[in-house]
């Protein structure tokens, strides 16, 4: 099967991308490359990326704005496959306006470490979690600036070998609740 990604060269305005559904990922290796989206004003969550089976992606969001989206503005969903889901975000704002869901959420299979999300200069505003980190799956953050939601980063339903790893440079401040649920590790630039 080839790989039919989402690729852009210019500026798309999005009002829902279902990744898992409008291509049914659920065997072989995909690239995903996003640049230059806005995602605003949908019923459920912005992007959802989770496929099943044993299929694997990988990819990048790059300058993309998800805004108004009612459940989450992205997940990243590896708990229905046996393969890995590797996502790079980096250069992007997602603002909630009071939403319930989390600005990016991250989950794996229970039992199974296959997802990782990288963050890099990010903006989440005004979710009740800015980033929800769930199971097994591994984040990492440089550069975020996480502020005026209810909980900043909650990675209280982690287990081991998942985690949240920060770089020491992010901005988590001015949460109502808490700035962070869990414990963030750290760790150093090389």
């Amino acid at each position: 099967m080839s790989d039919p990604g989402i690729r852009s060269l210019g500026y798309f305005l999005f009002r829902y991308i279902v990744v898992v559904a409008k291509y049914n990922l659920t065997f072989g290796a995909f690239t995903l490359l996003m640049t230059d989206v806005v995602v605003t004003d949908n019923t459920h969550e912005g992007i959802l990326i989770a496929p099943s089976g044993g299929a694997s992606v990988t990819g990048v969001i790059r300058r993309a704005t998800l805004s108004d989206d009612q459940s989450a503005g992205t997940i990243v969903d590896g708990g229905s496959t046996t393969g890995n889901v590797d996502m790079t975000i980096v250069d992007t704002a997602a603002l909630g306006h009071g939403r319930l869901g989390a600005g990016f959420q991250a989950t794996s299979a229970s039992g199974a470490a296959n997802t990782s999300v990288y963050f890099n200069n990010v903006t989440i505003n005004e979710f009740s979690v800015g980033v929800l980190a769930t199971n097994e799956a591994i984040v990492r953050m440089t550069r975020l600036g996480i502020t005026r939601n209810t909980t900043g980063v909650n990675d209280s339903g982690l287990t081991s070998p998942g985690a949240v790893y920060t770089f020491g440079d992010n901005d988590i401040a001015g949460n109502v609740t808490a700035d962070v649920s869990g414990a963030l590790t750290p760790v150093s630039p090389m």
